[in-house]
């Protein structure tokens, strides 16, 4: 549970405490952070309380608030210069001159006080319902806290995972969020989405000649299946067809839901040319393009097919 202890400048320290702790074991903590502890006066706090996680290292600090209050009113009371930082809630950015009930906040409501001195970003996220939520995060966020802050917004998560659709796979709790850029889309996937069986469209764009098609397809579909009905839009052969997300190159045996690709989901092709195909190893063991005459454009494209995919 939560103890806060009033300073004497008018100050207040969180704790977390148990039921088992001692005045004695309270004060020993309070002294570890730094302050000393003159003498107690114990009493309840009438005044409704809210929690705010200052920063990347996410640091607790409680403020009292009054239902009327604003949010810039909130940033007063937080004793920092308020032109310095924003408050969000939920990944909700809050404008200073909205009430804070505007934003549901109430008693033991926790906000998150985000500093301009760079690491932040926007993110997207797209709900299991298709409804589409912005949040204002930082780099260092574990997926473990901004699952939390989703659910603050959206009211429910029933065991969705997160998943990162530019390198098909899920964002485990303890990663950070720092492999994402500016602009990044995760998804909420639940189980029935990669385990029951879903017709879908996706979009294949290639780079020479530059168009996109289109496919329909099942989720169940291996990415070889989806390379075989690529000819059937565009003549390009299977075997010189490379598939991938911005982040991970597809392989063969490995079906479309392991990868969390959904409905509307953009692959890239790119071709390797036809006379690097008939060479039996694309790549030789130290990973570079073999001894061979290709032509100086061949060459070129295979390399940055190469860097696309390493």
């Amino acid at each position: 549970m939560q103890l806060s202890l009033r300073t004497a400048n008018g100050g207040t320290i969180c704790l977390e405490v148990n039921n088992l702790d001692t005045l004695d074991s309270v004060r020993a903590t309070v002294t570890d952070m730094g302050y000393r502890v003159c003498n107690w006066h114990i009493k309840s706090w009438d005044s409704p309380q809210i929690f705010v996680l200052v920063g990347p290292d996410q640091k607790k600090t409680c403020l009292e608030y009054n239902p009327s209050d604003t949010v810039s009113d909130l940033k007063t009371k937080t004793g920092l210069l308020p032109d310095q930082y924003i408050l969000f809630f939920a990944g909700m950015v809050l404008e200073k001159s909205s009430p804070i009930s505007h934003y549901n906040i109430s008693r033991g409501s926790t906000l998150n006080l985000v500093t301009y001195f760079g690491g932040y970003m926007t993110i997207f996220v797209v709900t299991n319902s298709g409804k589409t939520i912005s949040m204002l995060v930082h780099g260092q966020f574990s997926a473990r806290l901004v699952k939390k802050m989703i659910k603050d917004q959206i009211g429910y998560l029933d065991g969705q995972r997160l998943v990162n659709v530019y390198a098909g796979q899920e964002l485990l709790d303890q990663e950070s969020l720092s492999v994402l850029e500016e602009g990044a889309t995760l998804h909420l996937v639940d189980d029935a989405r990669t385990t029951s069986r879903i017709e879908m469209k996706i979009h294949v764009k290639i780079f020479l000649p530059r168009k996109t098609i289109e496919l329909d397809v099942v989720n169940f579909d291996t990415i070889n299946h989806v390379k075989h009905m690529i000819p059937e839009k565009e003549h390009i052969p299977i075997g010189l067809q490379v598939l991938y997300l911005p982040q991970k190159r597809l392989e063969n045996t490995f079906t479309l839901a392991h990868y969390y690709i959904f409905n509307e989901t953009t692959l890239y092709l790119a071709q390797i040319p036809a006379e690097y195909h008939r060479i039996p190893e694309a790549l030789n063991k130290e990973g570079d393009l073999p001894k061979t005459r290709l032509s100086a454009r061949s060459s070129s494209r295979m390399n940055a097919i190469h860097r696309i995919t390493r």
